[in-house]
């Protein structure tokens, strides 16, 4: 018995084609194996803003980003800060509290809800970095907006 093993990439479809072709004999028979290929990132920093705007509650940590890059934590940041202008911390407390103000407005949720639904656990930080950034509490953020309705 004789096998070997021909790959073809398709560059319309982004879908490498593997196929095991065995013979036995006379015999052969064609084995097709489909795999997707993988993108290649070659930005880990578009890459970590797409990631922290996509996935807010729950983000790649730094300690991720850098091994899957391979990169040290101190080059990370400093590409970061000078791509981005502000830190990943920033970044991803900026977002995270953008989304509340909107949840803050569009629903009656709990201010505890809402600092969960955007993934911050410590109400004493989220009220802490919401005052910090919107210049009111969550409460007097809400209570102003609606007020302003009326």
């Amino acid at each position: 018995m004789s096998s070997f093993r021909q790959v073809i990439h398709s560059p319309f479809n982004n879908i490498l084609k593997e196929y095991n072709v065995c013979s036995i004999g006379s015999f052969s028979h064609v084995i097709q194996v489909a795999h997707v290929s993988k993108p290649v990132i070659t930005d880990p920093i578009q890459y970590t803003i797409d990631d922290i705007t996509r996935n807010y509650k729950n983000p790649l940590s730094v300690d991720q980003i850098c091994k899957q890059f391979l990169i040290s934590s101190r080059q990370f940041q400093r590409k970061f800060k000078k791509a981005s202008g502000m830190t990943y911390t920033k970044m991803l407390q900026d977002i995270r509290i953008h989304e509340s103000c909107s949840l803050l407005l569009d629903t009656s949720w709990s201010v505890q809800t809402i600092a969960l639904e955007v993934g911050i656990h410590d109400m004493k930080y989220f009220y802490r970095i919401f005052k910090e950034r919107c210049g009111l509490t969550p409460h007097e953020f809400r209570f102003n907006a609606c007020s302003n309705i009326q």
